[in-house]
């Protein structure tokens, strides 16, 4: 598996912190992109992890496919995911 971009966002919902970082990790750094590489490993194999797919009029679905051309920055939408995301799990919980 190739990284090529990657964010690290903190999201702790035990204090109601959401910490969101302003640019993306400098995975040209070694010891950054193990662990980034290794938390992806981990969560690809988790057998908690879930799947799922997106409506057709998703916003998100849009956001994603623009951004696998490279029509956004991942900064800028990690970050709303990251808000909206933090919005959800605090009001459902």
């Amino acid at each position: 598996m190739m990284i090529q971009k990657a964010i690290l966002h903190v999201l702790d919902f035990g204090t109601s912190m959401c910490l969101l970082s302003q640019k993306e990790l400098d995975l040209s750094i070694e010891n950054v992109y193990d662990y980034v590489s290794k938390r992806v490993e981990k969560s690809l194999h988790d057998p908690a992890g879930r799947t799922g797919i997106f409506y057709e009029t998703s916003a998100v679905k849009r956001q994603l496919e623009s951004l696998c051309i490279s029509r956004l920055i991942l900064s800028g939408v990690g970050r709303r995911f990251g808000q909206s995301g933090f919005r959800e799990f605090e009001t459902s919980g």
